[in-house]
């Protein structure tokens, strides 16, 4: 897919936080520092889709980004 200015795609940024280790460092990081879902869902919610952004159950959306990152 060819770049586009001022457009978002979320599935390159995920590739490219991978690629960094980013998000292994989340991963990590959650193990040993407990953060509040709250505070995950606002840190990383510009990698959630738009519809798991209205869900209520916070702790679920949270779960769910996570298994479909890191595998």
């Amino acid at each position: 897919m060819p770049k586009r200015k001022l457009r978002f795609d979320s599935r390159r940024a995920v590739q490219q936080l991978r690629a960094c280790g980013v998000l292994e460092t989340i991963r990590i990081s959650a193990a040993g520092y407990p953060w509040t879902y709250q505070d995950f869902f606002n840190r990383y919610r510009v990698l959630m889709r738009r519809s798991d952004m209205t869900k209520a159950d916070k702790k679920l959306v949270c779960r769910d980004l996570l298994a479909t990152l890191i595998k």
